[in-house]
């Protein structure tokens, strides 16, 4: 039984640090599921259930439809929910704390920091609050990272870029604050909502936890 144990944990760790941040490969998967021999958390395997998740991520990463950066479960593919997806991810491995997170945190800093290579560090939809998810989500695993003693400064810039361009749309309008969108209608680029006020806001407080540079409170140039 103890010879048992032993082996799995070696055989975890074993895993753990070959582990890169390519998508996972299906030798890992085979491993992590040798690793569950017990029953926890109702009958289900942690580590199994992180590298399904994993594998799910990065295999749906890229899209038929040629919407690179965007997951998809093979449905059409939406930037917003996909920027929510990252920041979900986030904060689920600032709760678990390191545990049973290993694959499914790799897959994801990969998947995020290859989404804003592609897509011109989040600025792709002209929709101010789906720009902000991203960067919201990009920041709270840049948190993440950090506190594992690790860091990017593609997160950083992604997430800096995603603020730069909202403020740009920043008027004084219903007094103050940044358009919902900003292409050609529809919908009216006349629109402002909570949501992208609010993100956009949050993005740049947060942001301001990294650089400290205090024109991230002061808001846009007409508050």
């Amino acid at each position: 039984m103890y010879k048992s144990k032993l082996f799995s944990l070696v055989l975890l760790l074993l895993t753990i640090i070959f582990t890169n941040s390519s998508p996972p490969a299906k030798d890992v998967f085979e491993a992590l599921r040798f690793v569950c021999t017990g029953k926890f958390q109702g009958g289900f395997c942690p580590y199994a259930i992180a590298y399904d998740i994993a594998a799910q991520l990065a295999g749906n990463w890229y899209n038929n439809d040629g919407a690179t950066g965007l997951w998809s479960d093979g449905g059409p593919s939406i930037w917003w929910p996909s920027g929510v997806g990252l920041w979900s991810f986030a904060e689920f491995f600032h709760t678990m704390e390191g545990r049973a997170t290993d694959k499914l945190y790799l897959a994801t800093r990969w998947a995020a920091i290859e989404t804003a290579k592609k897509q011109t560090n989040y600025v792709h939809t002209k929709f101010t609050d789906d720009q902000a998810w991203w960067a919201n989500g990009a920041l709270r695993l840049e948190q993440y990272i950090r506190s594992t003693g690790d860091a990017t400064q593609d997160l950083i810039k992604a997430a800096q870029a995603v603020i730069n361009d909202n403020v740009a749309y920043e008027t004084g309008e219903c007094g103050g604050g940044v358009y919902w969108y900003y292409g050609n209608p529809p919908p009216s680029t006349t629109d402002k909502t909570t949501i992208s006020n609010v993100l956009t806001i949050y993005t740049m407080a947060t942001m301001y936890s990294f650089t400290r540079d205090s024109t991230l409170l002061q808001g846009g140039a007409r508050g």
